[in-house]
């Protein structure tokens, strides 16, 4: 990998792992309308805590459409509402 690439940023993790994790949600939120985020830490190999952060900065940032429901630990998602040009890299291709 390129030096870049293996920079940390201020919580320790590379920016590749960083983009990766994004990535994987942004793929998940085509696929479901909802996911436990226990199920979600699992499935990508990541700290629950981390997962809802990422999460949480997504939906704040629009890059993803939906809501944490930390009672029941879910994360849902609106359907056909991701950002066009972000669906347009994952359908077009």
């Amino acid at each position: 990998m390129a030096p870049h690439q293996l920079e940390s940023v201020s919580n320790g993790e590379s920016i590749l792992h960083g983009a990766v994790l994004q990535h994987n949600i942004i793929a998940i939120s085509l696929l479901y309308t909802s996911i436990r985020l226990k199920e979600l830490s699992e499935m990508l190999g990541t700290d629950i805590n981390r997962i809802h952060a990422v999460a949480r900065q997504m939906i704040e940032e629009e890059r993803v459409v939906g809501w944490i429901d930390m009672v029941d630990g879910l994360l849902h998602f609106k359907q056909g509402m991701i950002a066009h040009s972000i669906a347009d890299q994952y359908t077009e291709h």
